[in-house]
């Protein structure tokens, strides 16, 4: 989608700026950036607006408050991260490098796929470590999203105890490690 800036060109010449097409995806990249930045209660979408080159207005067509563009971002790093552990769920699943399928195999494959995700996008993964500086409902979000992964990535390696793969741990906890 296009929109116009409605702010004044370079040197207060009083130009429009020319139009730009947003996507969803850069305003989520430099929304990460600068909530990282600033703090999340010190960032406005004026803010992002000016990191991106456009005015605040222009991304209200695509997020109504901070708070909703916070979330998205949550919920779609959460997104990735569920996607790549529950490929690994099934005791029937491999562990992407011609493994056996064991719960070792799977729980490596999970560990070794989330730092690679975390390594491609450090921004968006430190910041559900934000959570602390949370809004409400972006903090029901998260706290939401990593309680299922958490007891989902435990269950796996419950899994391994129980099958004698691993040493007796609680699986809670080791999840969290």
């Amino acid at each position: 989608m296009s929109v116009r800036d409605s702010q004044a060109g370079p040197a207060g010449t009083g130009a429009p700026q020319p139009r730009r097409t947003l996507r969803p995806d850069q305003i989520k990249s430099a929304a990460a950036g600068v909530f990282l930045a600033n703090g999340i209660a010190n960032t406005s979408l004026g803010d992002i607006a000016a990191s991106l080159g456009v005015a605040r207005t222009a991304l209200y067509h695509y997020y109504k408050s901070k708070d909703e563009l916070l979330v998205a971002l949550i919920r779609e790093c959460a997104a990735d991260a569920r996607h790549i552990l529950d490929g690994q769920l099934r005791p029937d699943a491999t562990d992407g490098n011609g493994g056996d399928g064991s719960a070792a195999g799977r729980l490596h494959d999970v560990v070794r796929r989330l730092v690679l995700f975390a390594a491609e996008r450090p921004e968006r993964v430190r910041l559900l470590d934000a959570a602390a500086e949370l809004e409400p409902e972006a903090d029901r979000v998260a706290r939401e999203l990593n309680r299922s992964f958490f007891a989902d990535l435990a269950a796996l390696i419950k899994e391994g105890v129980d099958a004698g793969v691993f040493r007796e741990v609680d699986a809670g906890i080791a999840a969290h490690a």
